[in-house]
C-alpha cells in the first residue's frame, strides 16, 4: 500500500503526507495487504483539505472551548476590514431611507437605490474576457451575435454575391 500511495502522490503531484487511499469505503493503511483487490475495483486517492488562510482563521474567536456551537465570530475584526468609505455610504443611505420613509416614498427610494447599486457595480469588461452570460450558458454565443463564422457560411452558400 505504501508503494501504491507513493506512486499516486508522484503521479498526481500531491503531498504524500496528506494522501490517503480508500478501497470499498475503508482507508488503506501502509501495512495492509492488497491481495483482496479484484479486477475492476477502484482505489480512491484523497488528500486532506488545506486549512484556511491565517486571515480567515483569525476571524473565528479563539476563546471557544472546541464546541462548534460555542464558536463566535470576531465582529469588530470583520467590521474593521470594511473600508470607512463604505460605512459612510451605508450611513448616508440609511438616512436617505429614513427620510424617504417619512415622506412616504420609501419604495421608490429602495427601487432606485437598488438600480443605482447594480449600475454602479457593472464594471468594465476587458477584451477577450468572458461575460456573465457566456459563463452561465456554457460559453455559447449570444443569439444574433455576428461573428466571422456567419460571414464564412454566407460566402460559401453564395448569399454575399451582390456585395
Amino acid at each position: 500500500v505504501s508503494e501504491l500511495r507513493k506512486l499516486c502522490a508522484e503521479t498526481a503531484g500531491l503531498n504524500m503526507g496528506t494522501l490517503k487511499l480508500v478501497l470499498k469505503g475503508c482507508t488503506l493503511r501502509d501495512q495492509d495487504d492488497l491481495s483482496g483487490i479484484e479486477a475492476g475495483d477502484t482505489v480512491l486517492a484523497v488528500t486532506a483539505p488545506q486549512p484556511p488562510p491565517e486571515r480567515v482563521a483569525s476571524l473565528v474567536d479563539s476563546r471557544a472551548d472546541g464546541d462548534e456551537d460555542d464558536e463566535g465570530v470576531d465582529w469588530p475584526g470583520i467590521m474593521r476590514q470594511v473600508p470607512a468609505r463604505t460605512w459612510c455610504l451605508l450611513g448616508v443611505w440609511a438616512v436617505g431611507v429614513a427620510a424617504a420613509s417619512h415622506a412616504g416614498h420609501a419604495i421608490p427610494f429602495l427601487l432606485l437605490s437598488a438600480a443605482a447599486a447594480m449600475l454602479r457595480n457593472l464594471g468594465k469588461r476587458r477584451e477577450g474576457e468572458a461575460s456573465a452570460y457566456s459563463i452561465f450558458n456554457d460559453f455559447r454565443e449570444l443569439p444574433g451575435q455576428l461573428n466571422a463564422g456567419h460571414f464564412e457560411r454566407a460566402i460559401r452558400r453564395g448569399e454575399m454575391v451582390g456585395f
